[in-house]
């Protein structure tokens, strides 16, 4: 299908920007934060010690579980598959929402360049906000679709990360007969 060829193309398009910053620096102090977590959580010991390798880890459990994928990989695959799931679940969530094509209106290809510049940012500095706005963009666009389970479950999964997509979950808990909410 186009979405997911447009998904898997500005995935792998978005991280081949970064991946000579990666061959070059490796990890930084946000994944190794993520890493001493999920290793600490792995091994029985308490992920919001104070940091070692990067700053105090302040996620749940579940993302120290999930982060234990990346535990036994190399530092410069490591930083890599961080990097193209984060843009992966980003583009989802965009694809969700529209396809790009020629006949765009200029004002939507503004959007994308700057979505793309953020995008940039975020997997640069190995964060999860590109990750979040594409849990939070699914849902959205799930609950446009009126299924609400899997809306339910993208909010929940980017709530137990990072508290942030709760604020967009709010609309879930207005009834339906609310005005701006049809």
């Amino acid at each position: 299908e186009k979405m997911w060829r447009q998904v898997l193309l500005l995935s792998f398009w978005s991280v081949a920007f970064v991946v000579p910053l990666f061959f070059h620096h490796g990890l930084n102090v946000v994944t190794k934060t993520y890493l001493e977590g999920a290793g600490r959580f792995w091994t029985g010991m308490n992920p919001y010690a104070p940091g070692v390798l990067g700053d105090k880890f302040q996620y749940s459990p579940f993302f120290a579980a999930f982060y234990g994928f990346f535990i036994p990989l190399p530092v410069t695959l490591h930083a890599i598959l961080w990097a193209f799931l984060n843009c992966f679940i980003f583009w989802w969530g965009i694809g969700r929402w529209f396809t790009f094509e020629r006949k765009m209106p200029w004002f939507l290809w503004a959007a994308w360049a700057v979505c793309a510049m953020e995008l940039d940012i975020s997997i640069r500095y190995q964060q999860i906000n590109a990750l979040m706005a594409g849990l939070i963009l699914l849902a959205l666009a799930a609950y446009r679709d009126k299924k609400y389970v899997a809306a339910g479950i993208w909010f929940a999964l980017g709530t137990n990360w990072k508290i942030i997509p709760v604020l967009f979950a709010l609309p879930l808990f207005w009834p339906r007969k609310n005005r701006y909410i049809r």
